[in-house]
C-alpha cells in the first residue's frame, strides 16, 4: 500500500504531496468515480484465508511441511481454533 500511496501522493524527491482524495475513494472502481486500485487490505485478508483453507483441507504442499518443521506439529490446530502461527 505504501508503494501505491507513494506513486499518487509522494513528491520527486520523496516529499509528501497533498491528499486531495481518500485512498478509499481512489479503491473504488473506474465506474464509481475511483481509479479502480485494489485495497491492499482486502487482498492480504483474501490471501490470508486461502492459506488457511488449503491447510485446514489437508493438502500436501511443501509450505505446509515447512510450517509443521517451524511451529510444530499443531500448528493445524492453532489456525483451526483460529489463532495466528
Amino acid at each position: 500500500m505504501k508503494i501505491q500511496r507513494e506513486f499518487l501522493w509522494g513528491g520527486v524527491t520523496g516529499g509528501r504531496k497533498i491528499s486531495w482524495v481518500k485512498w478509499r475513494s481512489v479503491c473504488h472502481p473506474k465506474g464509481r468515480g475511483g481509479l479502480g486500485v485494489r485495497d491492499i487490505r482486502v487482498v492480504n485478508i483474501s490471501l490470508l484465508a486461502k492459506w488457511r483453507w488449503r491447510l485446514l483441507n489437508g493438502e500436501n504442499a511443501l509450505w505446509k511441511e515447512v510450517l509443521i518443521e517451524k511451529y510444530g506439529p499443531n500448528a493445524c490446530d492453532v489456525v483451526e481454533e483460529g489463532g495466528g502461527v
